[in-house]
Protein backbone atom coordinates (compact mmCIF):
# COMPACT_ATOMS: atom_id res chain seq x y z
CA UNK A 1 0.00 0.00 0.00
CA UNK A 2 2.75 2.41 0.98
CA UNK A 3 4.73 1.80 -2.22
CA UNK A 4 1.57 2.45 -4.29
CA UNK A 5 1.06 5.77 -2.48
CA UNK A 6 4.72 6.67 -3.04
CA UNK A 7 4.44 5.81 -6.74
CA UNK A 8 1.27 7.92 -7.01
CA UNK A 9 2.99 10.84 -5.28
CA UNK A 10 6.05 10.55 -7.55
CA UNK A 11 3.79 10.45 -10.62
CA UNK A 12 1.83 13.48 -9.37
CA UNK A 13 5.06 15.37 -8.69
CA UNK A 14 6.43 14.50 -12.14
CA UNK A 15 3.17 15.62 -13.77
CA UNK A 16 3.26 18.85 -11.77
CA UNK A 17 6.91 19.36 -12.73
CA UNK A 18 6.09 18.92 -16.46
CA UNK A 19 3.12 21.26 -16.10
CA UNK A 20 5.28 23.92 -14.41
CA UNK A 21 7.95 23.61 -17.12
CA UNK A 22 5.33 23.92 -19.84
CA UNK A 23 3.86 26.99 -18.13
CA UNK A 24 7.35 28.49 -17.71
CA UNK A 25 8.14 27.96 -21.41
CA UNK A 26 4.82 29.52 -22.33
CA UNK A 27 5.57 32.57 -20.16
CA UNK A 28 9.05 32.95 -21.68
CA UNK A 29 7.61 32.80 -25.20
CA UNK A 30 4.91 35.30 -24.28
CA UNK A 31 7.46 37.67 -22.76
CA UNK A 32 9.68 37.39 -25.87
CA UNK A 33 6.70 38.10 -28.11
CA UNK A 34 5.74 41.17 -26.06
CA UNK A 35 9.31 42.50 -26.18
CA UNK A 36 9.41 42.00 -29.95
CA UNK A 37 6.06 43.77 -30.34
CA UNK A 38 7.24 46.73 -28.26
CA UNK A 39 10.42 46.99 -30.34
CA UNK A 40 8.41 46.98 -33.57
CA UNK A 41 6.12 49.69 -32.23
CA UNK A 42 9.04 51.81 -31.06
CA UNK A 43 11.30 51.37 -34.06
CA UNK A 44 8.91 50.16 -36.77
CA UNK A 45 8.49 53.62 -38.21
CA UNK A 46 11.51 55.31 -39.66
CA UNK A 47 12.97 58.26 -37.81
CA UNK A 48 11.80 60.62 -40.58
CA UNK A 49 8.31 59.16 -40.49
CA UNK A 50 8.20 59.68 -36.71
CA UNK A 51 9.24 63.31 -37.19
CA UNK A 52 6.36 63.79 -39.62
CA UNK A 53 3.75 62.77 -37.04
CA UNK A 54 2.06 65.80 -35.51
CA UNK A 55 0.32 69.03 -36.43
CA UNK A 56 1.96 71.41 -38.93
CA UNK A 57 1.03 75.01 -39.74
CA UNK A 58 1.84 76.96 -42.89
CA UNK A 59 4.63 79.53 -42.46
CA UNK A 60 5.68 80.56 -45.95
CA UNK A 61 5.88 79.59 -49.59
CA UNK A 62 8.85 77.69 -50.96
CA UNK A 63 10.46 78.73 -54.27
CA UNK A 64 7.63 81.05 -55.15
CA UNK A 65 8.22 82.93 -58.39
CA UNK A 66 5.52 85.58 -57.94
CA UNK A 67 6.99 89.07 -57.79
CA UNK A 68 3.84 90.91 -56.69
CA UNK A 69 4.45 91.62 -52.99
CA UNK A 70 0.82 92.54 -52.32
CA UNK A 71 -0.36 89.22 -53.77
CA UNK A 72 2.27 87.36 -51.74
CA UNK A 73 1.19 89.07 -48.50
CA UNK A 74 -2.47 88.32 -49.20
CA UNK A 75 -1.69 84.69 -50.01
CA UNK A 76 0.43 84.26 -46.88
CA UNK A 77 -2.32 85.78 -44.77
CA UNK A 78 -4.90 83.42 -46.26
CA UNK A 79 -2.61 80.39 -45.86
CA UNK A 80 -1.86 81.09 -42.16
CA UNK A 81 -4.87 78.89 -41.39
CA UNK A 82 -3.47 76.00 -43.46
CA UNK A 83 -2.85 73.14 -41.01
CA UNK A 84 -1.97 69.53 -41.80
CA UNK A 85 -2.04 66.78 -39.18
CA UNK A 86 -0.31 63.43 -39.63
CA UNK A 87 -1.36 60.75 -37.13
CA UNK A 88 0.76 57.73 -36.23
CA UNK A 89 -1.93 55.39 -37.59
CA UNK A 90 -1.55 56.75 -41.14
CA UNK A 91 -4.56 59.08 -40.96
CA UNK A 92 -4.27 62.71 -41.97
CA UNK A 93 -6.40 65.81 -41.87
CA UNK A 94 -5.94 68.99 -43.82
CA UNK A 95 -7.61 72.14 -42.56
CA UNK A 96 -7.61 74.84 -45.21
CA UNK A 97 -10.91 76.36 -46.24
CA UNK A 98 -12.61 73.26 -44.86
CA UNK A 99 -11.40 69.99 -43.41
CA UNK A 100 -10.39 67.00 -45.48
CA UNK A 101 -9.64 63.59 -44.01
CA UNK A 102 -7.32 61.13 -45.66
CA UNK A 103 -4.51 58.64 -45.40
CA UNK A 104 -0.81 59.35 -45.73
CA UNK A 105 2.17 57.22 -46.62
CA UNK A 106 5.81 58.25 -46.45
CA UNK A 107 8.33 56.76 -48.89
CA UNK A 108 11.72 57.27 -47.30
CA UNK A 109 13.64 56.06 -50.37
CA UNK A 110 12.08 58.71 -52.61
CA UNK A 111 11.61 61.33 -49.88
CA UNK A 112 8.00 61.54 -50.94
CA UNK A 113 4.63 61.81 -49.28
CA UNK A 114 1.40 60.48 -50.72
CA UNK A 115 -1.86 61.83 -49.28
CA UNK A 116 -5.08 60.19 -50.46
CA UNK A 117 -8.25 62.04 -49.46
CA UNK A 118 -11.34 60.10 -48.41
CA UNK A 119 -13.63 62.26 -50.57
CA UNK A 120 -11.42 61.71 -53.59
CA UNK A 121 -8.21 63.21 -54.77
CA UNK A 122 -4.58 62.59 -54.09
CA UNK A 123 -1.46 64.68 -53.54
CA UNK A 124 2.01 63.43 -54.38
CA UNK A 125 4.56 65.60 -52.62
CA UNK A 126 8.33 65.73 -52.24
CA UNK A 127 9.78 66.27 -48.79
CA UNK A 128 12.60 68.77 -49.23
CA UNK A 129 13.29 69.22 -45.53
CA UNK A 130 12.01 67.45 -42.43
CA UNK A 131 13.30 67.86 -38.92
CA UNK A 132 11.71 68.19 -35.49
CA UNK A 133 10.27 71.65 -36.22
CA UNK A 134 10.35 72.27 -40.00
CA UNK A 135 8.72 70.67 -43.01
CA UNK A 136 9.11 71.78 -46.62
CA UNK A 137 6.81 70.12 -49.15
CA UNK A 138 6.81 70.62 -52.90
CA UNK A 139 4.46 69.25 -55.49
CA UNK A 140 5.85 66.17 -57.22
CA UNK A 141 6.20 67.73 -60.67
CA UNK A 142 7.24 71.20 -59.49
CA UNK A 143 9.84 72.83 -57.31
CA UNK A 144 7.28 75.08 -55.62
CA UNK A 145 5.57 74.36 -52.35
CA UNK A 146 5.03 75.22 -48.74
CA UNK A 147 7.05 75.65 -45.56
CA UNK A 148 5.42 74.42 -42.34
CA UNK A 149 6.32 74.67 -38.65
CA UNK A 150 5.35 71.95 -36.18
CA UNK A 151 2.84 73.25 -33.65
CA UNK A 152 2.22 70.00 -31.75
CA UNK A 153 3.12 66.33 -31.78
CA UNK A 154 6.22 64.17 -31.44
Amino acid sequence: QQSADTATNIHAAATLDVSCKTHLLYMIRLKSLLIALILVLLFGCSQKENKLIGKWQFVDFYNLDIRDTVLIKQSKSLNQKYIITFDSDGQSSTDFMGKEQGDWKYDEGNHSLNITYKEGGQELLNIIELDDQNLILTYKKEDKGFIFKKISGN
